[in-house]
């Protein structure tokens, strides 16, 4: 009788000690009946389910999903590659389970993509590449679902990229053009030197009386001041310039380029 006894308490203890369950800081989980949802949620630290019940938990944590790169036309018909990063975090587990969490994420992959192509190609190349803010909200409206049981964290769109082609036509471009503004102010400025330089003399109607020399001599001294030529190249004997002359020279030109803009 007394070792019945035994085995009957000991079998309670194990029935209890079996019930204990564990959830780390961030889980939460359902209470299930012979395998069916009962609605109960147990959140955090130690909770008690014995058979016939069990706990099924979930990690309602924010998750960070991030999705490959994924190409889009914009509407000049440039190909430009998107990449994206969705994070969300499970707010109810009743709904979540209800779902296939599995097929949660490839849901919001394909949501993402559609409004990313369908946005991209409302606008042209230039445009486009500037839309990280814009898609970014998109995509949370689109693939907000309070009926999964999930909540949109954060959309992020980290890149929108041109093709690399496209990429490197444009550095090209931009180099270009930087290279013929630098041409550009370096013609001008070298015009008004030759300007200040010669009989001329004025820069305009603002600019101070220069040297006075002729105009062949004047291009051949703003050859030397900038360092376009060297003085066994240029007649040089004809004209001379101190330290003096050069840093009136360059600062008259300054100052006439100043009282212009």
């Amino acid at each position: 009788m007394f070792y019945l006894e035994l085995v009957i308490v000991l079998a309670i203890t194990l029935w209890l000690w079996s019930g204990l369950k564990k959830l780390d800081v961030g889980w939460k989980s359902e209470v299930l009946f012979l395998g069916k949802r009962t609605g109960v949620i147990f959140g955090e630290g130690w909770s008690f389910a014995p058979w016939p019940f069990e706990i099924k938990a979930q990690d309602c944590r924010d998750k960070t999903l991030k999705l490959g790169n994924i190409e889009a036309i914009t509407k000049d018909n440039a190909k430009v590659i998107v990449g994206s990063t969705i994070i969300y975090r499970v707010v109810d587990l009743h709904k979540f389970f209800g779902v296939n969490p599995a097929g949660i994420e490839q849901a919001l992959d394909e949501a993402r993509s559609e409004m990313i192509r369908a946005t991209i190609r409302e606008h042209e190349l230039e445009n486009a590449l500037n839309l990280h803010t814009e898609i970014s909200k998109l995509i949370q409206a689109r693939v907000e679902h309070s009926e999964w049981g999930i909540d949109i964290t954060k959309v992020m769109i980290p890149d929108i990229l041109p093709d690399p082609k496209i990429l490197e036509a444009m550095e090209l471009k931009k180099k270009e053009e930087l290279e013929q503004a630098g041409q550009h102010v370096e013609a001008h400025n070298f015009a008004g030197l030759v300007n200040y330089l010669s009989s001329d003399g004025t820069l305009g109607d603002k600019g101070p009386k220069g040297p006075g020399l002729s105009k062949e001599l004047a291009n051949e001294a703003a050859l030397l001041l900038i360092g376009k030529a060297e003085p066994k190249k240029v007649a040089s004997h004809t004209f001379s310039f101190d330290s003096a002359a050069i840093a009136a020279a360059v600062s008259a030109v300054t100052q006439a380029v100043i009282a212009r803009k």
